[in-house]
């Protein structure tokens, strides 16, 4: 499949980053408690939420490269 860069995709990686960089940070124990929800109970929404908070760090490291 062929990458398409045209101003569509522009646009709709600019909006993923920015819904990413404006997921919030967790606190300690919540990253905690949902780690361990995911580990003991296969919790999806917790790892989901995970998932998400973890993007802005990595959108943030891309950034630096």
């Amino acid at each position: 499949m062929a990458h398409l860069d045209d101003p569509t995709t522009q646009r709709a990686n600019l909006r993923y980053i920015r819904n990413a960089m404006d997921e919030p940070l967790l606190e300690r124990e919540h990253e905690l408690d949902l780690a361990r929800r995911w580990k003991d109970k296969r919790d999806e929404k917790a790892l989901h939420e995970l998932v998400r908070s973890y993007t802005r760090l990595v959108v943030a490291l891309c950034g630096k490269v």
